[in-house]
């Protein structure tokens, strides 16, 4: 599946999903202004949380077109972030030492490996029906999203791609939101104009990054 979906990693084609990133980092700003910035004092919060809430909730926005709802309940909900957490460092062990792979997640006597990311795939096969069956509310055909592609590319490619490497590839992707946050980190560095309003207690507005 990966030579047929690479020509949507190009940066012509990335750039085609600003809208629905958009959204949500004006959301992002809009949650931390309401939130936090009400008053001069303000409230005190961990911002690199709320990163990490944005990060996800673009993770969702970008394949599926829909956020996962992380900023919107201003917590980890499902628990889903904090299970990729631990399987991320997980995997950064094993990467270093590969043998502690079979002896923990592979173990046949007794698995010690990371917990399941169940709920992911959970997501993304839901995404996948409801999307075939012509029956997500989140689809927008002007602005196609990556798992529009997916589809795309198995109508044109069946032998190569199934429903099952569709999940698969979307199981990975929703494990590694970090490069999500890299495309919002470049957003706010490089995007003109960009005002959030992060008021300062003397009520000033930094100014947007050039």
């Amino acid at each position: 599946m990966k030579r047929p979906i690479a020509q949507y990693y190009t940066a012509s084609s990335v750039s085609a999903l600003e809208p629905l990133t958009d959204k949500v980092l004006r959301e992002f700003c809009g949650h931390l202004e309401t939130r936090f910035m009400g008053d001069k004092e303000g409230k005190p919060f961990d911002f690199g949380e709320w990163i990490s809430f944005c990060s996800w909730d673009i993770s969702g926005a970008a394949p599926f077109s829909r956020q996962f709802g992380y900023m919107d309940q201003g917590r980890d909900y499902d628990h889903t972030i904090s299970i990729a957490d631990v399987s991320l460092d997980y995997f950064a062990a094993v990467g270093q030492i590969p043998l502690l792979d079979f002896l923990l997640d592979k173990n046949p006597v007794m698995r010690v490996g990371p917990p399941h990311l169940s709920n992911l795939t959970r997501i993304a096969l839901e995404h996948l029906i409801a999307r075939q069956q012509g029956q997500d509310p989140d689809f927008d055909p002007n602005v196609p999203d990556f798992l529009q592609h997916c589809i795309e590319i198995k109508q044109k490619n069946p032998e190569l791609v199934d429903d099952g490497a569709i999940v698969k590839r979307y199981h990975v992707e929703l494990e590694d939101p970090a490069k999500e946050w890299k495309v919002t980190n470049s957003w706010f560095t490089r995007q003109e104009g960009l005002r959030c309003r992060m008021r300062l207690r003397s009520g000033q507005t930094p100014k947007s990054a050039s």
